[in-house]
């Protein structure tokens, strides 16, 4: 479709994903990210007004809060000790135990007004409209999957006013020419994977922060990469060696002890070393996805595949195709 990209907002570099003349999806990295969220804003409006299209979707790092427009706070990994109290975000936590915001939240709120993830930060500074995808509210620990709504006691313990909290869309929709919602980098991956007929999922991102996505139905569900991977159907480890240290989790057993420092070879074959539900590969996508990664894990006895195709800013573009389709513009 053309006039449509998708635009991917990394942790070191911005990617750009449009179709070619042959219907294939082409990518390129088309800027440092900057450090600073207002910075990052003015670099994707210079891309957009240097070769306007009809509809940008947009895809960006996850498990980061705006403090203000010159702040940015990255969590690559939850702290231990949770902020609210266990009987209260347990049951959440079960289902999201390595990156919930309210665990560090409190921190942020010291130097902040607001509790803005980047993705509502930056949806909003765009269209107007504080929007979020389920699977960045289920990130939050705030949200709760199996009623689909933001959990009241959860927010109250975490101090997250109800005036602060986004809309959580369930379907893509185009707001002056933004595709709404802003896609998480690793559910946009899961999308374009999908899309590419890799599922169910056996993924490797290799990006500034590790995921594997592992599993799925037998068939893609409709909303993969707004929807959280929990009502997908498939599993996300970030770095499973944070993961096991972390009470409650379901995670397969790993071969290295707690105070290791594990290579990525270790974090991926430990992800998928008791994985028996299917005889595919595991793909390797993102920018830190090397022929020696892929050596590692072929010498350990895994079946691998490397694809540079499979990146958010594909995910998003896909995203935002069927939001154009459905004529799903407004004002």
């Amino acid at each position: 479709m053309p006039g449509v990209v998708g635009l991917d907002i990394g942790t070191s570099t911005i990617k750009l994903s449009r179709r070619a003349g042959s219907g294939g999806i082409v990518t390129e990295r088309v800027a440092p990210t900057p450090s600073a969220p207002i910075e990052i804003m003015r670099v994707v409006d210079r891309l957009l007004r240097d070769a306007p299209p009809g509809v940008v979707g947009l895809s960006a790092f996850r498990r980061a809060l705006v403090v203000d427009d010159r702040t940015l706070v990255l969590a690559r990994s939850s702290p231990p000790e949770p902020v609210v109290r266990v009987e209260t975000g347990g049951r959440l936590d079960v289902l999201n135990p390595l990156a919930p915001i309210h665990r560090w939240a409190d921190s942020v709120r010291l130097r902040s007004g607001r509790f803005q993830t980047f993705d509502v930060w930056l949806a909003e500074r765009l269209t107007g409209r504080p929007a979020c995808a389920e699977s960045l509210a289920w990130l939050t620990g705030a949200w709760d999957t199996t009623a689909g709504s933001w959990d009241e006691r959860v927010c109250a313990e975490a101090r997250i006013p109800p005036g602060q909290l986004p809309d959580v869309l369930t379907e893509p929709l185009v707001t002056g020419g933004i595709c709404l919602p802003v896609l998480g980098d690793h559910e946009a991956t899961a999308r374009a994977c999908a899309s590419a007929g890799a599922w169910p999922l056996r993924v490797a991102e290799c990006g500034t922060a590790l995921a594997c996505m592992i599993g799925g139905g037998p068939e893609a569900p409709p909303r993969l990469g707004l929807e959280s991977p929990v009502r997908c159907g498939y599993a996300e480890l970030v770095d499973p060696h944070f993961a096991r240290r972390v009470q409650g989790l379901d995670a397969p057993p790993l071969a290295w002890s707690a105070a290791a420092s594990p290579s990525p070879g270790e974090v991926v074959a430990g992800a998928f070393g008791e994985d028996e539900t299917s005889g595919a590969p595991i793909v390797l996508c993102g920018g830190n996805a090397t022929p020696g990664l892929a050596a590692d894990l072929t010498a350990a006895g895994f079946d691998v595949l490397m694809d540079g195709t499979l990146t958010s800013s594909a995910g998003a573009l896909i995203i935002a195709e069927r939001a154009a389709q459905a004529g799903g513009s407004r004002p």
